[in-house]
């Protein structure tokens, strides 16, 4: 898709409209511009992380036990 987003042109005598219709993607998907996530959720992410890792590695130790 991203291959096919670098084809669109709005320079060109075709419509944007037009562009996208014949290369089926959506034309939101041209203006989209991701926001990155928030220093609170990158937090809660690698506490999420952690507790996942430890409980992971307790299965291992008593799995080869």
């Amino acid at each position: 898709m991203s291959q096919r987003l670098k084809l669109v042109d709005n320079q060109d005598t075709v419509s944007i409209r037009k562009q996208c219709e014949l290369l089926s993607v959506h034309r939101s998907s041209l203006y989209y511009a991701p926001k990155g996530e928030s220093q609170e959720n990158l937090k809660i992410m690698r506490i999420m992380d952690e507790h996942y890792q430890s409980y992971v590695a307790i299965i291992v130790y008593f799995d080869q036990s």
